[in-house]
């Protein structure tokens, strides 16, 4: 049966990804990523780090200006839709659609929790030779990174989180620890007019970010405790 999860297993449903593409990347943080294998593995990642990119205006977004073509047309879809693309031509990148039309939230890193062994088998095989094997933290702090580490690709486009067998959102063990406020920084890699909109989130702290921003996490010092959003339930 398609979704079917085994005893003990639980998924975020239609509800979960319901809202504003801002809100979901925050909401995000903190919740675990699961992926089983065909060979029935399962493994999982708290995710810690997200990018928010709106359609319409946002310039940097696939779908800026409503633009709508075969590729991006999972940001079209019902919230909690995946959309995964391709760069460089070798590499994936994966996004979960929200509310808003052609909006959608880049997954860029998460903090490996179990199969860590066979997340660095898959990232190694995709490796130089001579390169050496990625540390626990290094294994999926990137976007492509962690697509490798999951054996995610082009064809989990257009899967719904909600009910694909073979990856889903699961609830976080809680709430996260007090050194792990809520960061608002700039994206990554972006020019133009949208560059320095802060519409990157991520967990101040912990190790698997892909790039802290050390002038917003001061910024966050600064204003002290209940001066920033530490948590989006």
């Amino acid at each position: 049966m398609a979704g079917r999860l085994e005893r003990g297993e639980r998924r975020l449903g239609c509800d979960f990804f319901g809202r504003p593409c801002v809100s979901l990347a925050k909401a995000l943080l903190g919740q675990v990523l699961a992926r089983r294998l065909p060979d029935g593995r399962v493994l999982r990642g708290r995710i810690v780090e997200t990018e928010a990119y709106l359609g319409g205006d946002d310039t940097a977004s696939h779908s800026r200006g409503g633009r709508r073509t075969a590729r991006n047309a999972a940001m079209f879809m019902k919230p909690g839709t995946l959309y995964v693309y391709q760069i460089y031509g070798i590499y994936f990148c994966m996004n979960i659609s929200s509310q808003g039309e052609g909006a959608a939230v880049l997954l860029r890193s998460l903090e490996p929790l179990q199969g860590l062994e066979v997340m660095r088998q898959l990232r190694q095989s995709l490796r130089k030779s001579s390169a050496r094997p990625p540390k626990d933290w290094q294994l999926c702090n990137g976007p492509a990174k962690l697509c490798q580490a999951l054996a995610i690709d082009k064809s989990f486009d257009q899967e719904d989180l909600a009910s694909a067998p073979a990856v889903w959102l699961e609830p976080g063990p809680g709430p996260p620890a007090a050194e792990d406020a809520l960061v608002c920084s700039t994206r990554v890699g972006i020019s133009g007019d949208w560059a320095h909109e802060p519409l990157r989130f991520y967990l101040r702290g912990n190790k698997c970010v892909s790039l802290a921003d050390r002038g917003a996490e001061q910024a966050l010092e600064r204003e002290g405790p209940g001066g920033a959003e530490l948590w989006v339930s």
